[in-house]
């Protein structure tokens, strides 16, 4: 999964794979589905907009815009592209000509379940586990953010863990975003209802960086090793997490790990208690195989 820092070296949970999530999911009949959720990219006057139009229909959402990119100005037009499928990537790529660049774009994976308990459930367990560490340079804005957003005039009626809301994981003004949300269903059937989560790039820097700054690039990707990169899973280590506690005394293991234990019994999010506590972000190591096992039981 994500990277976690011991000491001055970087260790690879190598225990849990995306392969190994999909084989636990399913035995609660939860189907993973990987796809690129938002795409765009400027061109110049080579591309013609009638070359563009094949692409543009395929989906209502599509859009061509007359906008020079900043800084690249003979970059006059710019594509939108909402869920494009491989073909539509194909086909964008032996339709451009002349110079291009990718300067947006939207990696999604939905957990689709069959019913609304197992969605709140699944809910609750990424609540719970999944984080964000958006490493900051400014401090005062912290490592971990979270808001949870939705309709303002829509009053959230959820009994328990919320799925009326989405969760923001870095600020606006990220260029590397993280989202979640559950109250709407999956955008590959329409149908389907799902725990969606989005990781957002923004800026030919990033993308650079990624290694997306071609549409060859982007037919390329290998979603479950993107996801084996960003998606970050973490469990309590009760010991850790109680020798961290703010009122913590000096005490042998046992009593540490029945003061975390308390703690992590009170946690219901763990982003959003990491961004009011980040002290105690060691005591969140990468989640193992066993441990995701034990969680879905739990959980689901």
């Amino acid at each position: 999964m994500a990277q976690a820092k011991t000491g001055n070296k970087t260790m690879r949970n190598k225990e849990l794979t995306m392969s190994t999530i999909q084989r636990e999911m399913a035995k609660y009949n939860i189907q993973i589905v990987y796809y690129i959720d938002r795409l765009h990219f400027y061109t110049d006057s080579q591309t013609h907009k009638n070359k563009l139009a094949p692409i543009l229909k395929i989906n209502s959402k599509n859009d061509l815009k007359f906008e020079p990119l900043s800084g690249h100005e003979h970059l006059s037009k710019k594509v939108e592209l909402f869920q494009p499928a491989l073909e539509t990537l194909i086909a964008a790529n032996n339709i451009v000509s002349g110079d291009y660049a990718i300067t947006y774009i939207e990696l999604a994976i939905d957990f689709l379940v069959p019913n609304k308990k197992a969605l709140t459930q699944l809910q609750y367990f990424f609540d719970r586990h999944l984080v964000h560490n958006r490493t900051s340079k400014k401090p005062a804005e912290g490592d971990f953010h979270f808001v949870l957003t939705g309709d303002k005039k829509v009053e959230c009626k959820c009994k328990s863990t919320c799925i009326c809301r989405t969760r923001y994981f870095t600020p606006e003004s990220d260029k590397k975003r993280l989202a979640m949300y559950s109250d709407r269903p999956s955008k590959t059937d329409n149908t389907s209802p799902c725990v969606h989560i989005e990781k957002r790039f923004q800026s030919l820097i990033h993308l650079k960086k990624l290694g997306l700054y071609t549409l060859e690039n982007i037919i390329q990707i290998d979603h479950e090793a993107f996801w084996q990169e960003h998606l970050d899973l973490r469990s309590s280590n009760h010991s850790e997490l109680g020798r961290l506690n703010l009122f913590y005394r000096e005490t042998g293991d046992r009593a540490n790990v029945k003061r975390g234990q308390k703690q992590w019994t009170s946690i219901n999010n763990l982003q959003e208690y990491l961004g009011n506590n980040s002290r105690c972000e060691p005591a969140f190591k990468n989640m193992s195989e066993s441990k995701l096992e034990k969680y879905l039981q739990e959980y689901l």
